[in-house]
C-alpha cells in the first residue's frame, strides 16, 4: 500500500467528519479508511499513474461508498442513491474548503502542487492533535458550526469548545513545517 499510506491521515480526518452518528459507536474512522484503502489497493495498477488531484478525487468517491456501505451494512435498509450522492459530494467540499483555508489564491501550477502537499501535511498534523481538538475544529472550519453547536456535540460549553479551537490551531501550527 506505499503509495496510498501517503492519503491516510487525508482519509482519516474526512472520514471522521462525516461519519454518521449513529456509525460512529459501532465503528471507527481508521476501520472506515482502512477499507477505502483496501479498495484503493484493488485498484493500485489502475490509479498508479494518475496524477494527484485524480487519486485524491478517486480516493473521496471511493471513501464514500465505503461509507454508504457500512452504514447500509449497519442498518440494513434498502439504498438510498440521493444520500450517497450527497456524502461524495460532501466530502469533495470538505476537500476544497481544507485546500481553501490553508492555501493562497490564483496559484500556479507549481502552488498548486505545493497546496494538494499541504493539503495532505494539515491532515496529518490533525490526525495528531486529541480527538477533542481535532473534532472541534473540523466543526468550526469545515462544517461552519457555531461554538454553542460544537459545544452540545462535543458537551462542553461555549467557552471550552473555544480553549479547544485556540489549542487546537496552535498544535496544528507546531505539526506544520
Amino acid at each position: 500500500m506505499g503509495m496510498l499510506d501517503r492519503y491516510r491521515a487525508y482519509l482519516q480526518i474526512l472520514a471522521e467528519l462525516h461519519m454518521a452518528e449513529g456509525i460512529k459507536s459501532k465503528v471507527s474512522a481508521s476501520d472506515i479508511v482502512q477499507l477505502t484503502l483496501i479498495e484503493a489497493w484493488k485498484s493500485a495498477d489502475r490509479i498508479e499513474g494518475w496524477s494527484v488531484p485524480q487519486q485524491l478525487a478517486w480516493l473521496r468517491k471511493t471513501l464514500a461508498r465505503t461509507l454508504g456501505k457500512v452504514a447500509r451494512d449497519l442498518h440494513r435498509r434498502k439504498r438510498d442513491v440521493a444520500r450517497e450522492r450527497s456524502l461524495e459530494d460532501s466530502l469533495d467540499r470538505s476537500s476544497r474548503i481544507l485546500i481553501e483555508t490553508f492555501a493562497v489564491r490564483d496559484p500556479s501550477p507549481s502552488e498548486r502542487a505545493e497546496r494538494r502537499e499541504t493539503l495532505l501535511e494539515v491532515a496529518e498534523g490533525l490526525t495528531r492533535l486529541p480527538p477533542a481538538q481535532r473534532r472541534a475544529l473540523l466543526f468550526y472550519y469545515l462544517d461552519g458550526r457555531s461554538l454553542e453547536e460544537i459545544g452540545a456535540a462535543l458537551e462542553r460549553t461555549p467557552v471550552a469548545v473555544g480553549g479547544l479551537i485556540r489549542r487546537g490551531l496552535k498544535g496544528l501550527r507546531d505539526h506544520l513545517p
